[in-house]
């Protein structure tokens, strides 16, 4: 069995599986990514997916755009401590030999312990999610009283809240945050296009816009994906001139309460931040703080000194 269709084979059997470690995810945003497995009594029990990059004479593994995890993922049956201490280093031993190596690893893997051994180091970083299997009453219990009481009424009055397939205008309304701060999209117009038609054609996105209700203009969007588990709530952006209407909030509420009509779907993942104010927000909806390991590998040791804060 060939490592792409072993790793497709083991996805398969994986119940809680992050959307961005899915084989048709991968093929969108990581062209020539990579897997290693490892195989128990003729059935994959392991795999590592990365993404293999290289800039002149040097190779290395990094994160692709808009794919906020990757690492070691295990069949259920092997899914627990003690199985990740033998598979991981089988694993790696197929890896290794990049000069540099960084991941975010699935929150699934909360002991680093065995990447330690191999020479490893991390940093935790956090994500905020939400129970959706809470219910819609505590979830709003949650919210911040502002926002219940305030925020999200008054945006009511702005603005709708529409399910839409204009691609461009989740585009232009993402790309003015940047541009409000003199800054370059962090993604590209291309990048997003490759994700969204991957992403539509299985009916696994969904674009909420939230438009004035004189104007029609766009004051907010946000980019969801689905899978069986999740909502993820990838994207989001906001013109800077109409950001006191609250239609980024208004947005993430009406994007949770999606989520709850969902059958199976029992988490609402934000996907971070570690930035200040971004945080805020997600605990002014009640979120929980979830880490997840920044892992990185360095060949050599003094590699670090080239490659502070870049990895």
């Amino acid at each position: 069995m060939s490592g792409d269709t072993a790793y497709t084979a083991l996805c398969r059997e994986i119940p809680d599986l992050p959307i961005f470690l899915e084989p048709w995810y991968l093929d969108a945003l990581a062209p020539g990514w990579k897997v290693a497995t490892v195989e128990k009594g003729g059935k994959t029990v392991a795999a590592w997916p990365y993404f293999p990059k290289r800039k002149g004479p040097v190779s290395f593994v990094t994160m692709p755009v808009l794919v906020r995890f990757m690492g070691p993922v295990f069949h259920p049956e092997f899914d627990h401590e003690k199985q990740w201490y033998k598979l991981i280093p089988e694993l790696w031993v197929q890896i290794k030999g990049y000069l540099v190596f960084r991941q975010d690893a699935p929150y699934s893997l909360t002991n680093w312990l065995p990447l330690y051994w191999l020479g490893f180091f991390q940093y935790t970083r956090y994500s905020y999610t939400i129970d959706l299997r809470q219910g819609r009453e505590a979830i709003w219990a949650h919210v911040a009283g502002d926002y219940r009481q305030q925020k999200i009424p008054k945006a009511r009055e702005a603005v709708t809240v529409e399910s839409s397939d204009d691609l461009e205008a989740f585009i232009q309304v993402h790309d003015q945050t940047f541009r409000h701060q003199s800054l370059p999209s962090p993604v590209s117009r291309d990048t997003i296009s490759r994700l969204d038609a991957a992403a539509a054609a299985r009916g696994q996105r969904r674009i909420l816009l939230a438009r004035d209700r004189q104007s029609g203009q766009v004051h907010a969007g946000l980019y969801l994906l689905i899978n069986d588990h999740s909502v993820y709530m990838l994207m989001a952006g906001s013109d800077p001139a109409l950001r006191t209407s609250g239609a980024s909030i208004l947005l993430t509420w009406e994007a949770i309460e999606w989520a709850l009509t969902l059958p199976g779907v029992r988490t609402f993942d934000f996907l971070g931040s570690m930035i200040e104010p971004i945080e805020r927000v997600r605990r002014q909806f009640g979120a929980r703080q979830v880490p997840f390991f920044r892992i990185s590998y360095l060949r050599w040791k003094w590699l670090a000194l080239l490659f502070r804060g870049k990895i």
